[in-house]
């Protein structure tokens, strides 16, 4: 488990997450064109998904799929529901009908701002 100073992905409930990650292969950026990136939120002893499996988009902004450069979204209707915690985004790549882990990003949901 990382450190409580590890510095951790913020992700705030009730609001879009939106976040550039490189998708490294022996230390270079990799393209991932032609690959599905999944994203979900797991809590931080992998016993819970709190945000199930979501299929990334090749499109989304600042992403450069060529480039090995990936955005996590999360919709606020996703986020709405999480309660202050640590977690980790959970990041796994299917390329040639094989699905593989990638890696485990430590994050950190804080409430959100919105009184609404």
């Amino acid at each position: 488990m990382p450190s409580d100073t590890m510095q951790r992905v913020l992700i705030r409930s009730g609001y879009d997450f939106l976040r550039g990650f490189e998708m490294l292969l022996n230390g270079r950026r990799e393209s991932v064109l032609g690959a599905t990136i999944y994203a979900s939120l797991v809590s931080e002893d992998k016993s819970a998904e709190l945000i199930t499996d979501k299929a990334q988009s090749s499109t989304a902004s600042g992403a450069d799929w060529a480039n090995g450069i990936v955005t996590i979204e999360f919709a606020a209707a996703d986020t709405s529901a999480l309660t202050p915690q640590n977690c980790w985004i959970e990041l796994a790549v299917t390329m040639s009908g094989k699905r593989l882990p990638y890696d485990h990003i430590p994050a950190r949901i804080e409430k959100g701002w919105t009184t609404t």
